[in-house]
């Protein structure tokens, strides 16, 4: 899908605002407002791969393979991949994954963390994307809704929020996070997202409420 030049305007506009919003809301606690919540920016990289073994019959969906690769923060001191490998059964407007595989990190000797992973996606008009994935010792789940915003017949960006959430088996470890994103397609295969969160993470004591700024690099294939 080529872009035109007032397409891509709007798109670094867009980019520049939340920069700007995600580096003001780094710098306040350094003024002395220690009472805000801290501030953590992330990037997350998801790679999304697909192939159909078997096209779509009448009302039946198509039979394919789902891949993903993950890095769910590459400004951690201690990066790790998830890779996933499994069923994908699509539609026009839908699709769901049964995913398996596991999560390694360069800098852990010898382990191997097993993941089972179901994701779906549902264009309803407003985009619906969830995630469940369930780990050797901890669970998690993540979901989105997002409303295209186009022109001309051309998506522009797409706006909306994301919550996501999770829970350790055996302590009370884990986290809720909520907030805005907004999304922003650069063709066919790249888009980007920045979102900014609120997270809360329960305690013995006083839950500890902090902020998060992520960007998104989103490949598809």
């Amino acid at each position: 899908m080529p872009i035109g030049k007032e397409s891509v305007v709007i798109r670094i506009i867009a980019l520049f605002l939340f920069a700007v919003l995600f580096t003001l809301t780094a710098l306040t606690p350094a003024y002395g407002q220690d009472a805000l919540p801290s501030f953590s920016p992330q990037i997350r990289l998801l790679v999304h791969g697909t192939k159909v073994l078997k096209d779509m019959e009448e009302a039946k969906p198509s039979v394919g393979l789902g891949m993903w690769v993950i890095e769910p923060n590459i400004l951690d001191a201690n990066p790790q991949a998830q890779t996933t490998l499994g069923l994908r059964l699509s539609t026009n407007t839908t699709w769901i994954e049964f995913l398996g595989g596991g999560v390694v990190s360069p800098t852990t000797t010898g382990v191997f963390n097993p993941v089972f992973d179901v994701r779906a996606f549902a264009d309803l008009g407003v985009h619906l994307f969830s995630e469940v994935s369930l780990y050797g010792d901890a669970a998690y789940w993540y979901v989105s809704a997002d409303a295209p915003i186009k022109s001309g017949g051309k998506m522009l960006f797409k706006i909306g929020g994301e919550a996501e959430g999770a829970k350790t088996y055996r302590n009370t470890g884990g986290f809720f996070a909520a907030g805005p994103h907004v999304v922003i397609p650069w063709g066919d295969h790249f888009a980007t997202m920045v979102a900014f969160q609120f997270r809360i993470e329960p305690t013995a004591t006083v839950p500890i409420v902090s902020t998060v700024g992520r960007l998104y690099a989103i490949v598809n294939f």
